[in-house]
C-alpha cells in the first residue's frame, strides 16, 4: 500500500484505526478525531498511560515516581493552552532542530526543492541562495515559523511555543492540595494521649 500522508481509504487500515467497530458514525467519529498522524495520539495516549502509573510499580522493586506536573505542547490551532514560551532567544536551534528532518514535518527539504523548481522555470528566490542546508534554513525563516509568530503576537513576543500546563493539584479529579492537607491538620490535628 502506497503512504498516501493522512488519506486513509483503506479497509484495513481503517479498521486498525477504528477497531472493529460496526457503527459506520462511530468510524467517521474516530476519524475525525485521529485526523493527522494517528501515531501521535496513541503514544501520547501511552505516555499520558505510563505518567500515571510510573508510581505504581514497587511490586517490580522500582522506586516509585509519580510525574505531577505535565507540559503539553500544542500542536494543532484550537487546542488548549495556558502557557506561553519565549523562544526567540532559541530560534536558531530550532530552525536548525526542523531542518534536520528532511522526511517529514513542516520544513523537510523544501527550500532547496522550491529553490531548484524556480531554476528550472528561470526564476529564484535571493533568501534561497547558497547550498540546500542555507536553502531549507532560509525557507523554515520564510514559512516555517508562522504559527510560532502567530502564538507570540498576542502576547508580544517575537516567537512562541504554546503548552497546556497541569500543574501538580489539576493532575487527578479529587487530588487533594497539600495546601488544604497542612491547614485541616493544623486546625484539626490532636495530641496522641
Amino acid at each position: 500500500m502506497q503512504n498516501k500522508g493522512s488519506n486513509i481509504t483503506d479497509p484495513c487500515r481503517i479498521r486498525m484505526i477504528c477497531g472493529r467497530s460496526k457503527n459506520s458514525q462511530d468510524n467517521r467519529r474516530q476519524l475525525t478525531e485521529l485526523r493527522e498522524n494517528p501515531d501521535h495520539v496513541v503514544t501520547a495516549q501511552a505516555v499520558e498511560a505510563a505518567r500515571w502509573m510510573a508510581g505504581m510499580h514497587t511490586a517490580a522493586g522500582l522506586t516509585p515516581h509519580t510525574v505531577w506536573e505535565q507540559y503539553y505542547w500544542v500542536c494543532r490551532a484550537g487546542q488548549p493552552y495556558n502557557w506561553v514560551v519565549d523562544i526567540e532567544p532559541y530560534i536558531e536551534r530550532k530552525i536548525a532542530a526542523l531542518s534536520v528532518n528532511k522526511s517529514q514535518g513542516p520544513a523537510r527539504a523544501n527550500g532547496s526543492r522550491l529553490r531548484d523548481q524556480l531554476a528550472t522555470q528561470g526564476k529564484k528566490l535571493l533568501g534561497l541562495d547558497g547550498d540546500d542546508e542555507a536553502a531549507d534554513r532560509a525557507y523554515i525563516r520564510l514559512f516555517g515559523l508562522t504559527d510560532f509568530i502567530t502564538g507570540g503576537e498576542k502576547y508580544e513576543l517575537a516567537c512562541a511555543e504554546l503548552f497546556l500546563h497541569l500543574p501538580p493539584e489539576e493532575t487527578f479529579i479529587g487530588a487533594a492540595d497539600s495546601g488544604d492537607v497542612e491547614r485541616y491538620i493544623a486546625e484539626h490535628a490532636m495530641p496522641l494521649k
